[in-house]
């Protein structure tokens, strides 16, 4: 009609309302770019936003919801479409306020529970999860309303949403639960993350015997994903105190034969090394100690204070399996790493040890005068009496009844 000459004006209104029906959205902001004639400026400006909104054309649909006053009888109504609009660009913590002033004072919401969840969603993403929680009990609340398969759909939202919000929390009691209640919805590509972040959750929480007992389902799935090494090594420590030896060791060996160049299987290497110590294996301890120290990178992976204790071990293992030759060198490279008190008070002492092997009892005794400033050594008659003897072997007469005087008094006050 109207290319045929009819007035504009006086057709767009019907085409508007015709438009507004059939839901063509695009023809109907075509239509009403330029107003209305006899329509309300404020409830054309609602319109055109759900229409917007429709479309996926966000800024529009802000720009159209804003237009509406807040003193206006559809203010809730154009805030939850604002909202939404905010939501479609990305814009989380924009959209609470409108959102909020909707689920307050809007009496025809489309789905309650849903917003109530997005309301929550909001939150979460903006930063507050203390405030989500109270929506996420009021969606969970309301979808018992819903009919089963979109009240299991919400539901599964909802506990998941729980679940990331507790995530990210400091309280592990509270991440367990949350996982148990969101377990069976979790999607397959994201359960190797959150089942390692459950093993570190018990791993805080102190709980070995639950820790353990997921070992079963859980770890053959952390074992195809990027936490494999981490989770062996949490595992293995878990078995290990509790007395489980040779599991212990079994997932260990069987880890370093899967990724034997990854990070983690530097520190297998160190721990089945200290197991081996520990049982008398000296020969197999020294293998280990030294492939987790001479590993590319070793002292980035391990850390220097580490890579420091497990220089250490290579030297006590040196001396144990008769190498005083290797213990000096290797004793001597690791103090000039200045080590912490207790690594570098060791150190000493087996350095002393395996001069006096050599037969070097000058150095022997060079070395453990460094110590008689460590107050619990200088009161030690054992140490002390090593000491002496070493002098006495270097010919150095002087100092050792210096020694023996020093250690007469420390007798006399243990007497008293």
């Amino acid at each position: 009609a109207v290319q045929l000459g009819a007035d504009a004006a006086a057709v767009n209104p019907r085409l508007f309302d015709i438009y507004l029906r059939a839901g063509k959205h695009q023809e109907l902001l075509n239509v009403s770019a330029n107003g209305i004639a006899g329509m309300d400026a404020t409830l054309l400006a609602l319109v055109r936003a759900e229409a917007a909104l429709a479309l996926k054309q966000y800024a529009p649909a802000e720009a159209e919801a804003k237009k509406i006053p807040a003193d206006h009888a559809q203010a809730p109504r154009a805030a939850y479409t604002l909202a939404q609009a905010l939501i479609g660009q990305g814009k989380p913590a924009e959209a609470v306020e409108p959102l909020t002033l909707a689920l307050q004072k809007m009496k025809d919401l489309p789905s309650p529970a849903a917003a109530w969840f997005t309301l929550a969603n909001c939150l979460s993403t903006s930063g507050k999860p203390a405030e989500a929680q109270p929506a996420l009990a009021k969606a969970r609340d309301l979808a018992g309303k819903l009919p089963e398969k979109e009240r299991n759909d919400l539901l599964t939202q909802v506990s998941l949403l729980e679940l990331n919000i507790a995530s990210k929390s400091e309280k592990p009691d509270a991440f367990l639960k949350a996982f148990e209640n969101a377990r069976n919805a979790v999607p397959p590509e994201k359960l190797p993350d959150l089942l390692f972040q459950r093993l570190h959750a018990l791993l805080k929480s102190n709980d070995t015997k639950a820790l353990l007992g997921t070992m079963a389902d859980d770890y053959p799935v952390l074992q195809k994903g990027p936490h494999d090494g981490q989770a062996t090594l949490i595992y293995y420590r878990a078995l290990r105190d509790a007395k489980r030896a040779d599991e212990a060791r079994k997932c260990l060996e069987e880890f370093m034969a899967r990724s034997p160049a990854s990070p983690e299987a530097v520190r297998a290497n160190v721990e089945l090394s200290n197991a081996r110590m520990q049982a008398g294996e000296f020969a197999e301890a020294a293998v280990l100690a030294q492939k987790a120290a001479t590993a590319p990178d070793a002292k980035t992976v391990l850390g220097q204070e580490m890579y420091n204790e497990v220089q250490y071990n290579r030297g006590l293992l040196a001396l144990k399996l008769k190498d005083a030759n290797q213990a000096v060198q290797l004793l001597t490279a690791l103090l000039q790493e200045k080590p912490v008190d207790a690594v570098r008070e060791n150190a000493l002492k087996t350095l002393g040890l395996a001069h006096s092997e050599l037969k070097q009892y000058r150095q022997a005794a060079d070395t453990w005068l460094q110590l008689l400033s460590v107050e619990s050594l200088a009161k030690d008659l054992a140490f002390r009496d090593q000491l002496i003897r070493a002098l006495f072997l270097a010919q150095d007469y002087k100092s050792t009844l210096t020694q023996l005087e020093a250690a007469a008094g420390i007798a006399g006050d243990a007497a008293k």
